[in-house]
């Protein structure tokens, strides 16, 4: 019988609303047409089937009740050994990061590639050469995450005792993140932890002048798409929404030319270039952030064993 709480990564207690919302995340960032290759388009195809199938069960009240019945029959019946061992090497294969190259593009994409070549950096707009590399398109969701929690029980979920990180913490009970954030970037999470699930993913943070270059092309604009003053239909920043949007919100319209998108505001991202002995540079600005902030220049620091909820990271590939 198929888990269709679990191809929609979706806890079997989800309120509709947030299957609805995890069922448009996972609809959008699968498209077929988001991935150039046709082996990777043909993976997508079959994944946007099953994600449809699973919604047409989950996100009909009738549909769901009857399939919650039929499913606790059929764990009553199934033999629990054999789920087990049917479960166990999958977790292992995760547990080790060694994933392949179309497993990492399936499921942490959809990727954008960087071409190589010169671009102009800094405020100073000076002229540096990059080899080509791939960036996600989106921050790491706090849905992507789950997937790593969950595949290392050992590793601590995101939290933080302060009030004002009670939105973002994830339940320690559970190890389940926010309702209703599941496309939403993952917050709370340290240089640290962004380097360990890059590490468990077998990916890497980008380096500062990757993710520049990545945020605004060869021109040397000053934000993602262009010189034009941002507003609230070009990224989230200076506390518009008064919180993190779930990753695409602004898109197309505030990509950057290579189709990066939240790469102004909402969350700072980590990188993986040192801003001085001790700290890590952060870049983009956040959903906080003053205009100038989340112009593609400005660099901020961090020391790398501290999270908040205005930080995040996406990961990169090279060649």
């Amino acid at each position: 019988m198929k888990d269709y709480y679990e191809i929609l990564e979706v806890p079997v207690d989800a309120t509709a609303e947030a299957i609805k919302e995890q069922y448009r995340f996972l609809a959008h960032a699968w498209h077929p047409d988001k991935f150039p290759s046709p082996s990777h388009k043909a993976k997508a195809e079959e994944r946007i089937k099953e994600i449809n199938e699973a919604y047409a069960i989950l996100g009909d009240v009738t549909e769901r009740a009857l399939y919650d019945m039929e499913r606790r029959g059929a764990r009553t019946q199934a033999d629990r050994g054999t789920r087990s061992a049917e479960r166990a090497e999958p977790q292992r294969e995760a547990r080790s990061g060694r994933w392949t190259e179309e497993e990492r593009i399936v499921r942490l994409g959809p990727w954008v590639t960087i071409p190589a070549g010169e671009f102009l950096y800094g405020d100073e707009k000076e002229k540096r050469i990059l080899p080509a590399f791939q960036i996600m398109r989106y921050p790491v969701t706090q849905a992507q995450y789950q997937v790593f929690i969950d595949a290392n029980p050992e590793y601590a979920a995101p939290f933080d005792d302060a009030d004002w990180a009670k939105p973002y913490n994830w339940d320690r009970k559970t190890r389940r993140h926010p309702a209703g954030k599941s496309n939403h970037p993952v917050v709370l999470v340290s240089w640290n932890d962004a380097q360990a699930y890059c590490q468990w993913a077998g990916l890497r943070l980008p380096a500062e002048e990757e993710w520049e270059k990545a945020a605004r092309g060869t021109d040397g604009r000053l934000y993602p798409w262009g010189n034009q003053s941002p507003d609230k239909t070009l990224c989230n920043f200076n506390q518009n929404e008064r919180g993190t949007t779930p990753v695409g919100k602004y898109s197309p319209k505030g990509d950057s030319p290579n189709g990066c998108a939240d790469m102004a505001g909402n969350v700072w991202e980590w990188t993986m270039s040192k801003y001085d002995a001790s700290t890590y540079a952060l870049r983009g600005g956040s959903w906080s952030s003053s205009v100038n902030l989340v112009r593609t220049a400005p660099r901020y620091w961090v020391v790398p064993s501290d999270g908040d909820y205005i930080i995040g990271f996406r990961c990169s590939l090279s060649p």
